[in-house]
């Protein structure tokens, strides 16, 4: 209340917290959670996840009117994606030995519903780990520079591969990866 901490509470075995003795008026409940974890998202609006996404960590304002008897969250275990971005210059869609693998470049989870859900960029050696994820269904897009056009798809091998299927002159888009609950998802990799 009024910017002051008032108390903190760890959840019990039964994940199950109380507080004590709130005092009406304005008051704000946050909750943070352990690394791997990410709140559900509440059907009825009530809890904000909105922080959650970028910080396992969300508020809910009290405002002194009618306070909650009692206030439920839920927890889900995220889920990665990750991969390297290769220069092919073969077109073959499969990496060999040598081939420069490429910094710099952004890598997006695209949700079912064509949201960015999170991005990243691609490391000094090519590589990308797009981390936390809701469970659902996504795309990995790969944004291009003008010079690069996607590798073909390669459908059928093994190892560091080209997964891009689809492509626009800004980005080339794997299919579509069902994510479950605490997936790791490696190995899609794109080649241009």
């Amino acid at each position: 209340q009024g910017g002051k901490k008032i108390q903190t509470v760890l959840s019990d075995e039964d994940g199950e917290a109380a507080f004590t003795l709130l005092r009406g008026g304005d008051t704000e409940l946050s909750a943070a959670l352990p690394d791997g974890y990410l709140f559900s998202l509440n059907p009825d609006g009530l809890f904000s996840v909105s922080a959650a996404r970028d910080a396992a960590d969300a508020s809910l304002f009290l405002d002194g009117t009618q306070p909650p008897a009692s206030f439920t969250s839920a927890l889900v275990s995220a889920a990665s994606v990750s991969g390297l971005l290769f220069e092919d210059p073969v077109n073959l869609g499969v990496y060999q030995e040598g081939y420069p693998l490429l910094s710099g470049f952004t890598v997006q989870a695209v949700s079912a519903d064509g949201q960015v859900a999170l991005e990243t960029v691609t490391d000094e050696n090519g590589a990308y780990t797009l981390y936390p994820l809701y469970p659902g269904d996504y795309t990995v897009r790969f944004l291009l520079d003008d010079a690069y056009v996607a590798s073909p798809y390669a459908a059928g091998q093994t190892g560091t591969v080209n997964h891009i299927q689809d492509q626009t002159p800004e980005y080339g888009e794997t299919e579509s990866l069902s994510l479950a609950p605490g997936a790791v998802i490696s190995q899609v990799d794109g080649a241009v």
